[in-house]
């Protein structure tokens, strides 16, 4: 399924939770320019995409999806995003992690929690790699990044 019939609350939204909704593809979300929170947790989305408008997001919400890249997140470059979680998907490429230079206030990226992950977690150097490469990040995956620098 997808998003629809969001068109008339552009102007006031400014959190969204639809998650455990059956969604396949994030579409519909254009309107919604005041959007500072994103909840498309527990769907079954595969790509990230249509968030070239969301020039508010601050938290975007995308744990247990299929979501196998962060190439969609080129679409919100320079923008506010702060918080990312996406644990519980398949993203397996740590250079997957380029997608996220992109976003300058990225301060907590979260790709495992509560035994959820994603394959990339479980490659060698992962930590120290994705701190190396997000100078900004505050905390991953709930741990604070200073201790591993």
């Amino acid at each position: 399924s997808t998003i629809g019939g969001l068109d008339h609350l552009g102007s006031c939204l400014t959190s969204l939770n639809l998650s455990s909704n059956r969604i396949q593809v994030m579409g519909g979300l254009c309107h919604l320019r005041r959007l500072e929170t994103l909840d498309l947790s527990c769907n079954e989305i595969s790509a990230i995409d249509d968030l070239a408008a969301l020039g508010s997001l601050r938290r975007l919400l995308l744990s247990y999806n299929r979501i196998s890249s962060l190439a969609g997140l080129l679409q919100s470059h320079g923008g506010p995003l702060e918080a990312l979680e996406a644990y519980g998907n398949q993203i397996s490429l740590l250079r997957e992690a380029e997608y996220l230079r992109g976003l300058p206030r990225l301060g907590s990226l979260v790709l495992f929690r509560h035994g959820a992950t994603n394959p990339v977690c479980g490659e060698p150097g992962y930590r120290a790699r994705l701190v190396s490469l997000l100078p900004q990040l505050r905390t991953l995956d709930g741990v604070a990044t200073t201790a591993s620098r």
